[in-house]
């Protein structure tokens, strides 16, 4: 490693331990849990949850495709399927067939 390379490793060493020492990252994960933990647009969508008695999400990780970034991506694609606002026609209907047909090409691999 050239000195170059060890000085700025360094550096960002003593950036880290002095962020550590300080507890600013705690401070400022804390701050970010608390400032979602009552919005409604992070937590609770209304484009997944109007009129439904169950959140998408949950069927998501009931069924346990929350291991599975593409088949959870049709779920949600699927459900939100003409009820965002600002999403025209199929847009949620082809974006969750992408998923599926990636799904389909990687299964054989």
């Amino acid at each position: 490693m050239s000195e170059k390379n060890k000085d700025w490793a360094q550096e960002g060493l003593n950036y880290l331990e002095k962020l550590a020492a300080g507890n600013e990252v705690e401070n400022y994960l804390n701050s970010m849990e608390d400032s979602s933990a009552n919005d409604s647009a992070v937590n609770a969508p209304s484009h997944y949850l109007q009129g439904r008695s169950i959140e998408p999400l949950d069927v998501i990780e009931d069924w346990g495709l929350d291991e599975d970034y593409y088949l959870a991506s049709v779920v949600k694609y699927i459900a939100r399927y003409g009820r965002k606002e600002g999403v025209v026609g199929t847009q949620c209907l082809r974006k969750a067939r992408f998923y599926l047909d990636r799904k389909i090409r990687n299964a054989g691999r």
